[in-house]
């Protein structure tokens, strides 16, 4: 099996087997929350533009982007720098974010296929069955008043 040093992370790294049996590129799977922009453009959704527009360019990263949303996901591709590919599976926010509040499930994976971070931007990161998770939190105001 090919092991190599990746320049980016300077991890050794070996291919992952699919079941196939054919190897997966080293690299890392992401999924990453692009709702905020869906709406009009605030801070949160500037940040979205530009943490995707950022990571697009990483060699060795594979970022999927997702809206929780069931009447505008659809419309994310639009707003997705080269190089995001857009998770198309519908994601009814009102369900998903009370499930979200209460349980385990549904895991990211469900709607992205396996990955190795989620990342959530705004208030929420999804659970996940295996993928390590991130969020992003922007204001701090309400924890000092």
């Amino acid at each position: 099996m090919l092991v190599r040093l990746n320049p980016v992370s300077g991890l050794w790294e070996a291919p992952v087997m699919r079941r196939s049996g054919a190897p997966t590129p080293p690299g890392l799977d992401l999924a990453f929350d692009a709702t905020p922009l869906l709406g009009p453009r605030a801070g949160v959704g500037a940040f979205c533009t530009g943490a995707l527009s950022a990571l697009a360019g990483v060699d060795g990263l594979r970022v999927r982007a997702f809206a929780v949303s069931w009447r505008r996901r659809g419309r994310i591709v639009e707003h997705l720098p080269r190089g995001v590919a857009a998770v198309d599976r519908p994601m009814p926010a009102r369900p998903i974010h009370r499930a979200w509040s209460h349980t385990p499930l549904p895991p990211i994976e469900w709607f992205t296929g396996g990955v190795d971070v989620v990342h959530g931007t705004n208030f929420v990161v999804p659970p996940a069955r295996r993928a390590a998770r991130v969020l992003t939190v922007h204001d701090l105001t309400t924890v000092r008043f």
